[in-house]
């Protein structure tokens, strides 16, 4: 019984989802790099990976910048907490590209769009997936502004392990600045090896025997 009770757990198991999040503002950073003009080595920042329950994501500027999100404006770019500012205008394609080391699903993202700016529209594209038309749901100032939570249009992505996915603004508004503060996202536990089921039946076989002994 107790062998069957751990065979139904551990199906269970290969067949569940874990949830998590990157938090773009918690300042857990690595194998970060900078632009070398102007600013030096303080900013702004160029790429950066963040660790999140195993899985590494590496995200690396196309346009725009990644600033810290209390202290907009005051200059000092380069150290965390980042929020990715997808900033331009006028036809400039602004973005950043997401590498993740395992397979995941990004479920939602979290930001707003700068309050009074055009709201920025932007499409992600990669292997398997293709989501155009994303919008931020709130709109505020950097430092005071609460993001908000958003479904990807057309669905959760299902991003492979090593792809590259690129986020791409492609309005062409004046101004069309947003803020990214996280990503949710989902991870599918490694299925069990095929052996496994054999090797419980064995076991259950082995305890029966066991007790009719």
């Amino acid at each position: 019984m107790q062998n069957g009770l751990l065979a139904a757990g551990l199906f269970a198991l290969a067949g569940t989802t874990h949830a998590a999040t990157i938090d773009l503002t918690d300042a857990q950073f690595s194998a970060v790099t900078y632009e070398t003009f102007v600013q030096g080595p303080i900013g702004p920042v160029v790429a950066f990976d963040e660790t999140v329950d195993g899985v590494t994501f590496a995200f690396e500027r196309l346009g725009g910048q990644f600033r810290k999100i209390a202290v907009w404006g005051d200059g000092n770019t380069g150290a965390p907490p980042f929020v990715m500012d997808v900033g331009g205008g006028g036809g400039s394609v602004t973005g950043f590209t997401l590498v993740a080391s395992q397979d995941v699903t990004l479920e939602a993202f979290s930001g707003f769009a700068q309050q009074f700016n055009d709201a920025p529209i932007f499409d992600v594209t990669g292997a398997g997936v293709t989501s155009t038309g994303n919008a931020f749901s709130v709109t505020g100032f950097v430092g005071s502004a609460t993001p908000g939570t958003d479904s990807f249009a057309g669905g959760a992505l299902s991003l492979l392990a090593g792809e590259v996915y690129t986020f791409v603004v492609t309005n062409s508004g004046v101004v069309t600045t947003g803020y990214f503060t996280g990503f949710e996202f989902s991870t599918t536990p490694v299925p069990l090896p095929a052996a496994l089921p054999v090797m419980l039946s064995a076991l259950a076989g082995l305890a029966a025997v066991r007790r009719r002994s």
